[in-house]
């Protein structure tokens, strides 16, 4: 005699439900429509080149420092914003390099991290809906086995590059708005596909810290210069 059995396979649906938890903050701000017209035409009176950025940017940076003070002054109103939510009173937030990005059609700025710096910014002067900012972190489910895969430094590729390993997300320009981040994120600008150009301001913050808060002049400053000393 012979028996046959069947099998009974179930199908089971899972729902599953991603928690953003512990994810990276960004911050948005947005300028007045004034300074946001004063700081594109200082913009796009600077001085801007390429030719030495090619390896990183096939756009061009200013060669100098962008110094248009109410711009600074803004960007500073701002990253007190930020202090305040993750560093005590006897932190100052201070932007200590900042430049201007002018992209032409079809042009981009590679990946990048920003060294000597905790904090960055990059505040848009244009619209362009298919030229965004992408921003990738590690995927922390494949640490275990890249443990130096990540490089904070001059050199974001200082380890794998392998896309499988980061997570990645994108923010649209819009006329106006900073997004404030850490200077740890890769990013890049993604290719200029749109009309006319492209113009982005940036910069990197750095901690100045006060020794004795009754006496304002008395201070330790941790890194580089700020530009509005």
């Amino acid at each position: 005699m012979r028996f046959f059995f069947a099998a009974c396979v179930y199908s089971i649906t899972m729902c599953m439900e991603i928690m953003p938890m512990l994810s990276t903050p960004f911050y948005r701000f947005s300028a007045p429509e004034e300074l946001v017209s004063a700081a594109q035409a200082h913009c796009e009176a600077a001085d801007l080149h390429g030719d030495s950025y090619r390896d990183a940017s096939d756009g061009d940076i200013t060669r100098d420092q962008f110094t248009h003070r109410p711009l600074l002054l803004w960007f500073e109103q701002c990253l007190e914003s930020v202090r305040a939510r993750h560093y005590g009173d006897w932190v100052r937030l201070r932007v200590v390099t900042c430049w201007a990005n002018h992209n032409r059609p079809m042009t981009n700025i590679g990946l990048h991290t920003h060294c000597n710096s905790l904090v960055s910014g990059v505040f848009y002067l244009t619209d362009e809906d298919r030229s965004s900012t992408e921003f990738h972190t590690p995927d922390p489910y494949l640490l275990w086995s890249h443990w130096n895969f990540m490089s904070v430094g001059p050199d974001p590729n200082g380890g794998s590059d392998d896309p499988r390993l980061w997570l990645k997300d994108r923010v649209q320009p819009r006329r106006g708005d900073l997004i404030v981040f850490p200077s740890t994120l890769r990013h890049r600008t993604l290719t200029h596909r749109g009309p006319g150009t492209r113009y982005s301001v940036a910069f990197n913050a750095w901690p100045e810290i006060s020794v004795n808060l009754d006496n304002p002049t008395c201070r330790l400053i941790q890194g580089p210069k700020a530009l509005l000393d």
